[in-house]
């Protein structure tokens, strides 16, 4: 049988974060063995209102973004918001979806 690496993430509803919709809290998983990312829900929800977005979408994308730096930190990857951001492109491209 395989072995298989878990990674477990958390993510935490924060509304207090000021900078952007949510953030990874880097190094989490080396430190606690769980990635942890906040979410900020009420700006997520006031963004998607006020520019006539997918708030579903909009919520996944985000969420989707601090999986990548959790997963870059699994790896031992430098972040790389460049990387993250173009994986997310392809995403919005495939699915025929945007931010």
């Amino acid at each position: 049988m395989k072995n298989h690496h878990k990674i477990k993430i958390k993510i935490i509803r924060d509304d207090s974060i000021s900078e952007g919709f949510a953030t990874y809290l880097s190094p989490s998983l080396k430190k606690d063995g769980e990635a942890k990312a906040l979410l900020n829900i009420e700006a997520t929800f006031d963004a998607s209102v006020n520019n006539k977005l997918n708030v579903k979408e909009f919520l996944i994308e985000n969420i989707m973004h601090e999986v990548g730096h959790s997963l870059e930190e699994y790896f031992n990857l430098e972040f790389d918001e460049g990387r993250i951001e173009k994986i997310l492109e392809k995403y919005q491209k495939k699915y025929n979806r945007s931010i």
